[in-house]
């Protein structure tokens, strides 16, 4: 799915597709779901941006992030691999 195709209102084809998933899996989504808008204020995206460029990640994030306008979208920032 190309989230970023998405218009920020167009959430049933989000909502049908976690739908259709095994009761475990979707609760599993739903946590992560919620854990990245507990991160979508101002702190939180400091929070991220000083995990990433700590020396256990080594990623230059602010830059990109920085470009960013809206905090849910900063929030969705990966830096796990």
């Amino acid at each position: 799915m190309i989230f970023d195709a998405l218009g920020e209102t167009e959430i049933d084809v989000i909502y049908d597709a976690m739908s259709s998933l095994p009761e475990q899996q979707g609760s599993k989504i739903e946590a992560d779901f919620r854990q990245i808008n507990e991160m979508a204020c101002e702190g939180g995206v400091r929070v991220l941006i000083e995990e990433a460029e700590s020396v256990f990640h080594k990623l230059s994030v602010s830059t990109t992030l920085g470009a960013m306008k809206k905090p849910l979208r900063k929030s969705f920032l990966d830096i796990s691999q």
